[in-house]
Formats: C-alpha cells, structure tokens, sequence
C-alpha cells in the first residue's frame, strides 16, 4: 500500500539515471533493484542487488533484498543465508529475525519460526509483519482465539491501515470467524484509496468469498452482483500484473484462489500449479486457506 503501481516505472527512471551518474553506487543499485522488486520482476532486482553487493559486501538493503528475492522464488537455504547475515549486521531491525521466522514457518519448524518472531516483536511490538506472520502461524497450530487476539491487539494501534486491517481479515478468513472477517475486509476498503489499482490488496477476494461462503450466489441478487464485481476487479489486477512482467508466485496464487471462489476448478489447478512452479512454498497455509476449499472438496 502506499504510492500508485505507476510509480515504480519512474522510479526505475531515476534508479538507472543515478548508476549513470555513479556506477559504484551500491545504493543506486538497490533502488534500481527495488523498483524491479514491487514490479515483480524478481530476475533483474536479483541481479541489480547482486551489483550492489559487489560494490559493498555488507550493505544491509541489499542482502535483505537478495534473501527476499529467494524467499520469494522458493529458495530457501539461499534466503536464510543472506537474511541471517543481515540480521547479525544490523540486529535491531525487526524485519530480519521476522523474515527469517516466516521461512522457518514455511518450512514447518514452527518452533524455531515462533523463536524468531518473538525476537522481531521484543525489538518492535508493533510490527505488522511479525504480528501476522506468528498470528498465522498460530493458525497453523490450531490457535485461533490467541491468532485474533493477536490481530485484535495490532489493530488498536492501527486501526485504519489497510494493510493491517487485510491481515486481521485473513486471519479472521484462516479461523473461520467470517463474520469478524468481513468487517475487517469491509474496514480495509473504505481505508485504501488505491484499492483499484492496488495488485496487493486482498480485502475485494477476502470480502467476494465471504459473500459466496454465506451463499448469497443468486445472480439476481445484489450481493452476487457485488460479491462478482470485486472478485473480477481482482482477477483483472493480477492478470494485468502478469501481462505486465509480473514473475511472482503470489500473484498466481491470487488467481488460483479467485478462480476456486468462483468454482471454475480447472483454471484454480493450472495457477495453483504456475504458483508451485515460480516458487510458491507455504504448503502449510494452503491446506488451511479457506478460499481453497472448493479444491479441497473434490
């Protein structure tokens, strides 16, 4: 959330005009590399923060964007390599030690992902991606009053933040609690301006499959109607994304599980399988994930 997609073209402008201007700069690199990133093109940001460390070993922007990077295209062991040398030069930022607990959730070391996110959350309390990250793991563990509670505590220093309010809902989505579920999804909407143009937000799927769970699907009625316009309002997003260089796993993930709300299961099995294919690996949650079950189901 934040500034709009279009954005990121001028800021990949500026990143190349400054290597011009300094092809020793590892910070013009990492921009460079960033702006790829939030654009979804994972093989050239990796490339560009590779330079930036070849110009500066220990430049910390930069190894926490490689350990993204791999985290993102499934490759694990390499993430955990470049996040953890990060997090021993710059051990008070939050972000590493809850970078490094999301793989080990992925992985299913719960035990050693909830050590690593306590660490993120004694450094910052508040940290939204730490909160989610041990909240959705605590979904896992079948927690799920401590996974709202959790949220609920996180919202109260946030309470207008899009973002925050779409973690609450998935959370919410992941215990089965629609109903605090929709609130929240409802909430994120009104609070994010960009919602159109936003690939990242997740309230419109959230909101469309909770609207299709209660069973309001008949085509005369308003909330199908309206439950249909944000499911189509999302696909078209992410299937945007993708024709724009997208490479991202949760990007086609996002298609699968609009698909499978819509109960076309044949196109929900071919993104599914594209998500596995560019890296998606958070098995654990997908058996969870709610807006999958009509794959489940067969």
């Amino acid at each position: 959330f934040g500034l709009a997609i279009s954005w990121l073209d001028s800021s990949v402008a500026v990143s190349k005009k400054a290597i011009e201007l300094d092809g020793n700069s590892a910070e013009a690199y990492s921009a460079l590399a960033i702006g790829y990133y939030y654009g979804g093109k994972y093989d050239q940001s990796l490339q560009a923060h590779l330079k930036a460390v070849e110009l500066n070993p220990n430049y910390v922007p930069a190894l926490v964007n490689i350990g993204s990077t791999y985290v993102t295209e499934g490759r694990f062991d390499e993430a955990l390599r470049w996040l953890k040398k990060a997090s021993l030069l710059a051990p008070t930022n939050p972000a590493h030690p809850e970078n490094i607990g999301f793989i080990y959730k992925q992985l299913g070391s719960f035990v050693e992902a909830e050590s690593w996110l306590r660490k993120s959350l004694e450094l910052q309390p508040d940290y939204p991606e730490a909160n989610y990250s041990l909240a959705t793991l605590y979904v896992l563990q079948g927690k799920d009053q401590q996974a709202n509670e959790l949220m609920k505590k996180l919202l109260a220093s946030n309470p207008d933040d899009p973002r925050v309010l779409d973690y609450a809902g998935s959370v919410a989505d992941g215990t089965g609690n629609f109903s605090l579920a929709k609130e929240y999804y409802q909430r994120s909407i009104k609070a994010n301006p960009l919602l159109d143009t936003d690939p990242g937000a997740i309230s419109g799927i959230g909101l469309g499959y909770i609207i299709m769970k209660q069973g309001k699907r008949n085509v005369r009625k308003a909330p199908y109607r309206e439950a249909r316009k944000m499911l189509n309002q999302a696909l078209n997003l992410q299937q945007k994304q993708i024709g724009d260089g997208d490479e991202s796993q949760f990007t086609r993930y996002l298609l699968a599980a609009i698909y499978a709300i819509e109960g076309n299961k044949t196109e929900a099995n071919a993104w599914l399988q594209k998500a596995i294919d560019t890296g998606w690996r958070d098995y654990y949650f997908s058996q969870r994930d709610p807006w999958l079950e009509n794959l489940r189901n067969d």
